[in-house]
């Protein structure tokens, strides 16, 4: 027999306390009610799957006060509707992703079994009536933005495409919006209150902005379902400055990033962060900063915690313009934040999200996860970004016009700006 000297077994002992919390009070819960649920069908499943929603959130929302949003009456006016879904995709896309979008604060979201998913998959194959479309299909992204409220905007409208066709123009208000799945595609019928750029700029700042009922536009549209974007893509503009677009601070997409990055040559660097949600922002940063650079704040329960850029070998250090927009949340205004504070870069195009707390993802009884804010971020001069976004160096706002002939302004834009710094460094 081997005797352990106590100061020694304290460890082992904290480890086995520890597994044994996990197995009592979290996993083997979750199992009970996972197999419980699995049991049920029709109404009683979705409610089911709702209430556990619901807990998640009312126990581990950062601010147990919601910042003075009443969840209680959308929690209670949400779950009569949960009761009559049809299914479990319903559910999710009619029900849990509606109510994140309601929240006042960002990284509330929601993600649909794996099984559900690769179901939905196959019958969308199998009949083109259930076909799924992402927004990019449609041409646009319809994004919340949160300054003191919760108000959809059109983020982006891709050139040439269905949404820029039937006159949608990013920076519109939504006030109501439906997507539907039709044969062999995807259906938008939404109402916009069209705004001039002087309104757009106000509103995205988080002022208001009156729109008579007269002017509000109907607009319906049916579309295609293509195949996925890739989340990286890299191309040679005609002035030689190097394009990136990244949809993701992950390891895999910035390792292609950096390797795109090296490549760059002497006419800059054009990143395009508008449709990216975020992730990791050191990730990026420490492509573009000198190591163990201060670059931001983390805020939890534990404190507030200095976050700097690793000690690497290699950045790049060549002209730099970063585009942005409504759809560009999380860890890429972050990294837009701090590029613009360091003078690193040049920021073109429209306020960034505001959404950039720290989230944890619950696990749901059916397989599925809702991710719940936990931390928040600040920068070093004390500014926090939530509910507030980061504001373009350059604002632009693309027309109409320049949308259905093909011209993204804000690339135009960045394209003449590292034009000025190679002239100014020559």
């Amino acid at each position: 027999m081997i005797i352990l000297g106590g100061v020694a077994t304290l460890p082992i002992l904290a480890f086995v306390g520890l597994f044994a919390f996990f197995c009592l009070f979290v996993y083997l819960p979750q199992q009970y009610e996972a197999a419980a649920v699995a049991r049920l069908s029709g109404s009683a499943r979705r409610l089911a799957i709702y209430d556990a929603f619901a807990k998640q959130i009312d126990r581990h929302y950062y601010d147990q006060s919601f910042s003075g949003f009443d969840w209680p009456k959308l929690r209670r006016e949400w779950r009569s509707k949960a009761a009559t879904e049809p299914d479990d995709i319903e559910l999710y896309d009619d029900v849990f992703v509606q109510i994140v979008q309601r929240f006042p604060s960002s990284h509330v979201a929601v993600t649909a079994p794996s099984a559900l998913i690769a179901h939905a998959k196959a019958a969308a194959t199998t009949n083109p009536s259930g076909a799924i479309c992402t927004q990019r299909d449609a041409g646009m992204e319809i994004v919340p933005i949160r300054r003191g409220g919760v108000g959809l905007v059109v983020g982006e409208v891709w050139p040439a495409s269905p949404a820029a066709r039937a006159g949608v123009t990013p920076g519109w208000v939504v006030p109501s919006g439906q997507w539907s799945r039709v044969r062999g595609g995807g259906q938008f019928r939404g109402v916009f209150a069209p705004l001039t750029p002087i309104q757009m700029h106000a509103f995205e700042e988080g002022g208001t902005v009156q729109v008579a009922t007269s002017r509000l536009q109907r607009v319906a549209f049916q579309y295609s379902c293509g195949a996925p974007v890739e989340p990286f893509e890299t191309r040679r503009l005609p002035s030689g400055a190097l394009y990136i677009r990244f949809d993701a601070f992950q390891a895999p997409i910035l390792n292609k990033v950096e390797a795109a990055l090296r490549t760059a040559g002497d006419h800059g660097v054009v990143l395009d962060l508008r449709g990216n949600p975020g992730g990791f922002s050191k990730l990026g940063l420490n492509l573009l900063l000198p190591q163990s650079k201060p670059i931001y704040f983390d805020r939890n329960s534990t404190g507030r915690h200095l976050i700097s850029t690793d000690t690497r070998n290699w950045r790049y250090t060549g002209p730099l313009v970063v585009l942005v927009g409504p759809g560009s949340a999380s860890a890429a205004e972050i990294t837009a934040a701090v590029l613009k504070r360091q003078h690193r870069a040049v920021i073109i195009g429209r306020r960034t999200n505001g959404s950039v707390l720290g989230a944890r993802s619950f696990p749901l009884p059916d397989g599925g996860a809702v991710e719940i804010p936990v931390s928040d971020v600040e920068m070093p001069d004390g500014q926090v970004l939530e509910g507030v976004g980061v504001a373009p160096d350059i604002e632009v706002f693309p027309s109409l016009a320049d949308l259905r002939a093909g011209i993204d302004p804000a690339l135009v834009r960045a394209e003449r700006e590292l034009a000025i710094q190679a002239a100014k460094g020559r």
